[in-house]
């Protein structure tokens, strides 16, 4: 964290975007007629698997876990929750099937980690690589990127600003969203019950996976979400296919 980020900045954040991701998930559980209560309960268990998973993988890949409130790897945190998925089916409660669920909370997840990616840009951490583009942005001294250019001999201890890189923050909060509105678009479009939610990670995970290029240091974790991205891809075509063919 550098100088001229607040250090309540990643707890307020992080607080914004779980209210966003409860409110926008009961609000749509509500008009698809599910239970309010239970979908709370099981996002708590949710969120509580995603923070594991993402500080865990964080751990794995710089040896430590970070701040305590942020440093989170949504590479790390979609892949457990992928993972653990028998077990979320076991323990869903009955009101709220999974499929259900996962199609009322997929939206709400993208405008979440929307609202993360504000604070990632406001911290200055998740920077791309040195880049001319017209949108290309800078940052002030003692920022990450300035700090890692400084270190790399790319500027001197007086420059005013780091070199030019791509706002990979934005292009991370560009997917989300894109991925939450087309969400909320097949929400009443869908074909069968689970299809939102398949559809959400394998837009996220894919475009996240290749946005990971555009990173200075590419994290050897983008092959999670890789793998997340286009397995939910080949499960929700293989539902759809035994839809047609029922």
């Amino acid at each position: 964290m550098w100088p001229y980020q607040p250090p309540v900045w990643p707890t307020l954040f992080l607080a914004a975007a779980a209210f966003t991701w409860f409110v926008i998930s009961a609000f749509l559980g509500r008009a698809e007629g599910l239970p309010v209560l239970p979908i709370v309960r099981f996002n708590a268990a949710i969120a509580i698997t995603a923070l594991v998973g993402g500080k865990s993988a964080t751990y794995l890949s710089d040896g430590n876990f970070g701040p305590a409130f942020s440093g989170f790897s949504s590479a790390g945190a979609l892949l457990l929750l992928f993972v653990l998925i028998p077990l979320f089916v076991r323990c869903a409660p009955r009101e709220c099937p999974i499929p259900r669920w996962a199609d009322v909370t997929a939206p709400a997840t993208g405008f979440a980690i929307a609202i993360m990616r504000v604070e990632c840009l406001l911290a200055g951490c998740c920077y791309g690589r040195e880049s001319s583009v017209p949108w290309a942005i800078s940052f002030p001294p003692m920022s990450p990127a300035w700090l890692a250019q400084l270190g790399a001999g790319h500027l001197d201890s007086t420059a005013r600003s780091s070199m030019a890189v791509h706002p990979l923050q934005i292009y991370f909060l560009i997917a989300a969203v894109g991925a939450g509105l087309v969400g909320l678009w097949l929400l009443p479009r869908r074909t069968y019950e689970g299809q939102v939610g398949l559809a959400f990670m394998a837009l996220y995970g894919t475009s996240k996976f290749a946005l990971e290029f555009f990173r200075t240091d590419a994290s050897s974790l983008r092959w999670g979400e890789l793998i997340v991205g286009v397995g939910s891809g080949a499960l929700m075509a293989f539902v759809l296919g035994l839809n047609r063919l029922a």
